[in-house]
């Protein structure tokens, strides 16, 4: 069965974001996906920098921007765009 994915998730890895925390963010990602059962619909991606060093940790979901993510803005993030719908989290 393949998958149908419905969100896309990229995080930074590169190693100003990495060292700032997202690390911690990709395993509160992976978490959250796996405890919502979203694993099937939403491809997790990491990439190398995305050139906003000064702004991370960051994600991008589908195609909004979320910079100096923390643990709680993530949930709150994730809950936002994964579970609901309406306008994107500011």
């Amino acid at each position: 069965m393949s998958k149908h994915i419905e969100h896309t998730i990229s995080m930074c890895l590169g190693s100003s974001c990495f060292s700032n925390g997202n690390q911690v963010l990709l395993e509160q990602v992976k978490t959250f996906l796996k405890d919502h059962n979203l694993d099937d619909t939403v491809q997790l991606k990491g990439s190398l920098c995305q050139g906003r060093c000064k702004d991370g940790p960051s994600i991008v979901i589908d195609t909004e921007s979320y910079i100096h993510v923390s643990p709680k803005s993530l949930n709150t993030i994730l809950i936002k765009h994964l579970l609901k719908s309406g306008a994107p989290v500011e």
